[in-house]
């Protein structure tokens, strides 16, 4: 019996990343239902680069969107998160659903029992998405048509990017590092996460996340209510 439970468990997950599969782009929301500010804790910006990490192109609601997407509502997956918080413990799930609202596959719950919440609530996102499944076994498989599409839209995206100009240093401590200016001034203190070259980053205050891309270093972040990208030269 149980070796027939296992067969369809992967059964089900096989089926549900075959049924993403279809989708090349996703939105995140600007601000998830459990929350009281557009992007608390930081989670909307990692989910999108979590979604980034299994090859989907993903695009907040804030983000300058391409015509083709905000036109053809249902050639989009759109995340959601659920989350619970007591005093023992926080617990996510990241849903994927389709325009009708329909859930198309969603992840194992990721829980922490870290008390403080932005260290608790990105602990159980990033857990949730270590165990999802179907995300993880997601590789684009397009038609021919949207084939034609996605190379339309690929010439139209558009990011725009501030560069920091100014001769950089960075100084390690532990798993940790700051990143200073050569008068010594303190411009960004990163820590390290669960992914490889994504960092939580703080900027005066202002928290974001500090990640590797194409070669480049990015300080990502919202500042009243408008999403920012700064790119670092670090020597």
């Amino acid at each position: 019996m149980k070796k027939y439970l296992i067969l369809f468990i992967i059964f089900i997950q096989v089926s549900n990343a075959q049924t993403i599969n279809k989708y090349k782009y996703a939105i995140v929301p600007n601000k998830f239902s459990f929350s009281k500010v557009e992007n608390q804790h930081n989670l909307n910006v990692l989910s999108k680069l979590m979604l980034k990490k299994y090859g989907l192109i993903a695009y907040t609601e804030a983000d300058t969107i391409p015509s083709f997407i905000t036109s053809n509502p249902c050639e989009v997956l759109y995340l959601d998160v659920e989350a619970t918080n007591t005093m023992f413990s926080t617990k996510t799930k990241v849903l994927l659903k389709d325009c009708e609202k329909k859930i198309v596959a969603e992840s194992g719950v990721g829980i922490s029992k870290e008390k403080e919440y932005y260290t608790a609530y990105n602990e159980a996102l990033r857990m949730a998405f270590d165990n999802f499944s179907a995300l993880k076994m997601y590789q684009y498989t397009p038609s021919e048509n949207q084939t034609k599409v996605s190379q339309s839209v690929h010439t139209t995206e558009q990011k725009e990017v501030v560069v920091m100009n100014t001769k950089l240093q960075k100084v390690m401590y532990g798993q940790n590092f700051k990143i200073l200016d050569y008068n010594g001034v303190v411009l960004l203190s990163c820590y390290k996460t669960s992914l490889e070259n994504v960092y939580l980053a703080d900027k005066n205050g202002e928290k974001g996340l500090f990640y590797l891309q194409n070669n480049q270093w990015f300080f990502e972040y919202y500042q009243n209510e408008k999403r920012v990208v700064e790119q670092y030269n670090l020597e």
